[in-house]
């Protein structure tokens, strides 16, 4: 196997990480593949995470969450791209695992309009 078609045995935040730590003293196969992967010309391993947390998340959380505003998230609701809990009358939630499959996608979770048209 060549030095240009080396696996990637990191993830691509510490691939991000050490591309700017390590660059000056990597060797030109390494420099070769982080750039690859950063490219996105290669893949890198994905992190593995543990979820943890609430699997509701109220409106103004996941607003920060996705780095929007309240009513930019309320908008996206009502263009279907989430599909909104009603926990109580007037109390919405949205879940988390919705919330997390949009960032991972970078992609609308719903292509349905609410109401079903």
């Amino acid at each position: 196997m060549s030095p240009r078609e080396e696996p990637i045995e990191a993830t691509a935040e510490e691939l991000n990480g050490e591309f700017f730590s390590l660059w000056p003293t990597a060797d030109k196969a390494r420099k070769w593949n982080a750039v690859r992967a950063l490219k996105g010309e290669i893949p890198a391993k994905p992190a593995e995470r543990t979820i943890t947390g609430p699997l509701l998340i109220g409106m103004s959380k996941a607003a920060e969450l996705l780095g929007t505003s309240r009513p930019t998230l309320w908008r996206m609701c009502k263009r279907g791209i989430f599909e909104k809990v009603e926990i109580l009358p007037g109390s919405y939630r949205l879940r988390r695992s919705d919330l997390e499959e949009f960032v991972k996608a970078g992609t609308p979770v719903r292509t349905e309009k609410p109401g079903g048209a």
